[in-house]
């Protein structure tokens, strides 16, 4: 929980006015625990950010849409619990990832705006 309320501090400092966080973690009954759902949301608006907590078990896949920032908890991270994904495929620009693991990444729209890093 501690690694949940920071995740969310740093995050929010990070944010505008109108962009939301998304807290997901697949062990938690308290928050979404599933990162497409988030994407999903008819809440969620181009530029949110989706913190995703680290995890034994894998993410599964996802397709983004919307510009988005994910900031997973890390590779390799002191828990042991990485954010790890199958497939994460980008349909669009302005898409910001970091701190995940991912056996296969997609990108159909690539005009430079996009940053993958710590992946």
């Amino acid at each position: 929980m501690k690694k949940a309320l920071l995740l969310f501090l740093v995050a929010l400092f990070m944010q505008t006015a109108n962009a939301k966080i998304w807290l997901v973690d697949n062990n938690s009954t308290f928050f979404l625990t599933n990162v497409q759902d988030a994407l999903d949301s008819s809440a969620f608006v181009a530029g949110d950010t989706v913190m995703v907590v680290g995890s034994s078990t894998l993410y599964g896949s996802i397709t983004i849409v919307l510009p988005v920032t994910i900031i997973g908890e890390g590779i390799n991270n002191i828990s042991g619990q990485n954010t790890k994904f199958d497939i994460i495929n980008i349909h669009c620009s302005n898409v910001q990832i970091s701190g995940v693991d991912v056996n296969q990444l997609t990108l159909d729209t690539w005009v430079g705006s996009d940053t993958i890093s710590d992946v």
